[in-house]
C-alpha cells in the first residue's frame, strides 16, 4: 500500500536559493514513513510499548530538481520487502504536475530496544503494510566502500538536538553533519548513507573527509576511528 501526504515548501526548509534543502527532503521522507506506520496502527507508540523499533541502515536518494519556496509537493512511500528482521522502503516526491522531483531506496532493520539486537518482524505486522514491488531504479550497493582514506576534521560532541525518540542521533542529523564539509559549489544529485553504529548524547565524532572527482565521502567516526555513519555525495 502506498501512503502519500501533501505539503507546501516552507521558508524554514529552504537554502540560500530558496529551494528545499537535502535535510529538508529527508525530513519529508522520514515523516512520510512515520505517517504510514501510524496509518496502519504501527506507529511510535505501538513500537515503544513493544520496546522495538525500525532502524534505518542505509539510504540512496536521487535528486532531479529540488522544489522551491511555496511549491506544493506530494510525498509518497511504500514498503517493498520484509525478510526476517530486515525491511525495505521506497520514497518519491512529486510536484503538482506529477513530475518526479526526488526518489529514494532505503534499508531498515527491526531492533529489540532492550537487547539492542535485531529481532524478527512478525509476518502479520508486515501484511498490514501491504508491500508493493520495489521502484524501478538503478540501486547502488547497500555498503559504501571506504578504505580509511581522508582528512580528519575537528572532533565535536553530540548534543541534545541531534537525538531523536530512539535516544540516539537521528539519521538525518548525520547527513546534515556531513553536508557541512561539502565545497560551496557542490550540487548534490545523489546522496548515499550507510549507518553502522549508534551515536548517543555526549559521544565524540571525528569527521574524515575524502574528495575525488564529483564525489565527496564523509565518514563520521568514533574515538576508535570506527564510523558511526558513512555519507557519500555525488554531483
Amino acid at each position: 500500500m502506498k501512503y502519500s501526504f501533501t505539503g507546501r515548501i516552507r521558508y524554514s526548509e529552504t537554502d540560500q536559493d530558496a529551494r528545499l534543502t537535502l535535510d529538508g527532503l529527508i525530513n519529508y521522507f522520514q515523516d512520510c514513513s512515520l505517517f504510514h506506520s501510524m496509518e496502519v496502527d504501527m506507529g511510535v507508540d505501538y513500537l515503544e510499548e513493544k520496546k522495538q523499533a525500525w532502524m534505518l541502515t542505509g539510504w540512496q536518494i536521487i535528486i532531479n530538481d529540488m522544489p522551491k519556496l511555496g511549491d506544493e509537493v506530494r510525498t509518497s512511500t511504500w514498503a517493498n520487502e520484509f525478510r526476517k528482521c530486515n525491511g525495505g522502503r521506497n520514497f518519491t516526491m512529486e510536484n503538482q504536475e506529477g513530475e518526479l522531483l526526488a526518489y529514494a531506496n532505503s534499508y531498515w532493520c527491526y531492533i529489540d530496544m532492550v537487547t539492542g539486537r535485531p529481532t524478527p518482524f512478525a509476518e502479520a505486522d508486515g501484511e498490514k503494510y501491504q508491500p508493493e514491488p520495489p521502484m524501478d531504479m538503478e540501486c547502488a550497493p547497500k555498503k559504501i566502500a571506504w578504505t580509511g582514506d581522508g582528512t580528519a576534521q575537528k572532533p565535536y560532541r553530540i548534543l541534545a538536538h541531534h537525538i531523536d525518540t530512539n535516544h540516539h542521533v537521528n539519521n538525518g542529523q548525520y547527513v546534515l553533519m556531513a553536508m557541512s564539509y561539502l565545497p560551496e559549489s557542490f550540487k548534490i544529485r545523489q546522496m548515499r548513507a550507510e549507518y553502522k553504529r549508534q551515536a548517543k548524547l555526549d559521544d565524540l565524532i571525528t569527521p574524515v573527509v575524502h574528495m575525488e572527482d564529483g564525489k565527496c565521502l564523509v565518514a563520521l567516526c568514533n574515538d576508535k576511528e570506527k564510523p558511526y555513519a558513512i555519507v557519500e555525495f555525488q554531483e
